[in-house]
């Protein structure tokens, strides 16, 4: 695809407000990811009395796994996921030819 621009003209990666957005929903994410094992308690808290003595202890079992697992994807998401996917994006601008402009 050729994009016709003279050649002193250069594109750049900003929207107006964009940077305020990206902090507004980075917020609204971590604070799903707090919150998550809070409503998992509560859901299992209302769905317990209505369960048996062996349906209870199974959950329990699962619940200590289920809680680690998602701590440790957590982690590797943060330490390695993240950079990868914000270099890919970085070099994806820079081959279609955009200018990043980052604060």
């Amino acid at each position: 695809m050729k994009i016709t621009l003279p050649k002193n003209v250069t594109i750049i990666q900003v929207a107006p407000g964009q940077a305020y957005m990206a902090q507004i929903q980075v917020s609204i994410i971590i604070s799903i990811i707090i919150c998550l094992p809070i409503v998992t308690r509560e859901i299992i808290a209302f769905i317990t009395p209505a369960l048996k003595f062996n349906e209870i202890t199974s959950i329990k079992k699962a619940l200590f796994p289920s809680v680690i697992l998602f701590v440790i994807d957590c982690i590797f998401s943060y330490c390695i996921v993240i950079p990868f996917t914000i270099e890919f994006l970085y070099k994806y601008g820079q081959s279609i030819g955009v200018v990043s402009f980052l604060m």
